[in-house]
């Protein structure tokens, strides 16, 4: 009866340790300071993602900083920063970001989609003018970067994420719904 008793404890723990060691840690901030830590959090992120000084004059910013723990590989570190602009800001700081920056506008070895629509927002990878990737030998899905644009709601959001593990993302709708808390 007590070797029953260990067997079945035994499976018990073999099924649910993945449960356990794989799960999400979601932490929300609504101010610089919160971005602030938030950001050190994140490798290679404040090169990255914007400082609140450059996005312009906004109505409401949200930062989540999602955390994915996998059982045998290192951690998927994902930080969005969600932020709401009246109509005319709105516009106003979409073309200084679309004159900013150049997003990627064909499949990578790495990256098969380049472009997702999640929640209402057209997300689309940043080129990696930091040159991050090229000087470390990685690839782009280890450190992404996107933008992307709410025409109906006039929000903006900017996602960063570092993996180490990745070398491949083939559905990017997928990733983001995944690894980021939108």
């Amino acid at each position: 009866m007590a070797r029953l008793k260990r067997i079945l404890i035994s499976v018990c723990i073999v099924f649910m340790l993945p449960l356990l060691v794989s799960c999400n840690c979601v932490e929300k901030g609504d101010n610089e300071e919160n971005y602030e830590t938030l950001l050190d959090k994140v490798d290679f992120s404040d090169l990255y993602m914007p400082n609140l000084k450059d996005i312009g004059i906004y109505k409401e910013i949200k930062i989540y900083y999602k955390v994915t723990k996998k059982i045998f590989w290192n951690d998927v570190k994902s930080l969005s920063l969600i932020v709401n602009y009246s109509t005319e800001q709105y516009y106003v700081n979409k073309n200084k970001i679309l004159e900013q920056y150049s997003f990627i506008n064909q499949e990578k070895a790495e990256l098969k989609d380049y472009k997702a629509d999640v929640n209402g927002f057209h997300i689309q990878v940043v080129e990696d003018e930091q040159g991050i990737s090229d000087d470390y030998t990685t690839f782009y899905c280890k450190r992404l970067f996107m933008i992307g644009f709410d025409d109906v709601n006039y929000q903006i959001i900017y996602l960063y994420h570092y993996d180490f593990d990745i070398d491949y993302i083939e559905d990017l709708d997928d990733y983001i719904k995944k690894y980021y808390k939108i």
